[in-house]
């Protein structure tokens, strides 16, 4: 380490501190009648991005993750499920492949709207009760919805080369 600094910069470098990200969820909804239905979550206190009120709502999301083989996993997120309110919309179906977007924002970047994003799809309602609500997320690639295109296949150039 350097000794010979001047006293301005050891003073600022007692001073420098970092700021945790915020991390915003949005959760998206379709309803029996095709309308959509936005829920804006933020676990700390409320807060405006992007033009919109993100209220304190608490949850957790658990399990994000890739392994050396570049395969994501399939997190967890869980909520309180206070007076049951959220029992009634996955019975109905209002919950599946619902799209959930995980903001993670610096302090600094709340004005400006950038922040880092992941998408996922809510699979299924891994456990639901009275206190507590837990869905089983997936990326897009990886729900029964994905389809490739389909590959189009030439007989190869020269006749004589059999694959």
């Amino acid at each position: 380490m350097k000794t010979d600094l001047p006293l301005s910069h050891q003073r600022q470098s007692h001073t420098l501190t970092g700021k945790e990200y915020i991390e915003l969820l949005k959760i998206e909804l379709v309803n029996p009648d095709q309308s959509l239905t936005i829920l804006r979550y933020t676990s700390g206190p409320s807060l405006q991005f992007q033009g919109f009120t993100w209220n304190y709502f608490p949850y957790n999301l658990a399990g994000v993750a890739v392994d050396e083989s570049g395969e994501h996993s399939r997190p967890k997120l869980s909520f309180p499920n206070p007076e049951s309110q959220f029992s009634a919309l996955i019975k109905a179906g209002v919950f599946d492949m619902a799209r959930v977007v995980r903001y993670r924002v610096h302090p600094d970047d709340l004005q400006t709207g950038l922040a880092d994003t992941s998408e996922w799809h809510i699979s299924r309602a891994f456990s639901a009760n009275s206190a507590m609500v837990v869905f089983e997320l997936r990326r897009h690639s990886d729900t029964p919805h994905f389809t490739l295109p389909a590959r189009k296949f030439l007989p190869p150039e020269f006749p004589g080369v059999v694959l």
